[in-house]
């Protein structure tokens, strides 16, 4: 897990803390929002992914469509935060399902330098 950290350009190395810390999956992470973690709480609520359908980001919901809470461990939380003081949410604009689905918009805590939703085939070339 720490070989596999370090080897990502450091805007990206939260992923890894969240895969590890939360159990999230990459479309989960890809898709987290500054609006579904409860700091206080020490909560994740995992309600969308970001998939690919026919080439195309979407966002859609969770695998079997099944909204969660998950555990915020609390070193998890702090290197989250930390991430988030380097690199603020950004609002991306996304198809709901289907790449002709309607916008949704959220704050994500990862993006691509272009500000827009990770694509995973990009992301895993660090891999």
């Amino acid at each position: 897990m720490h070989s596999v950290r370090a080897g990502l350009p450091e805007q990206y190395r939260v992923a890894v803390d969240l895969g590890a810390g939360c159990g999230l999956r990459q479309g989960e992470i890809f898709d987290l929002a500054v609006d579904d973690v409860d700091f206080l709480g020490g909560t994740i609520r995992v309600v969308r992914q970001v998939k690919i359908i026919d080439s195309e980001l979407v966002f859609a919901p969770p695998k079997g469509g099944k909204v969660r809470a998950v555990p915020l461990a609390n070193t998890t939380a702090a290197l989250l935060t930390q991430h988030i003081t380097r690199r603020p949410p950004q609002e991306v604009t996304l198809p709901w399902k289907t790449p002709d689905g309607p916008p949704v918009a959220a704050s994500l805590l990862l993006y691509s330098r272009e500000r827009k939703a990770l694509n995973r085939n990009y992301f895993n070339t660090f891999l």
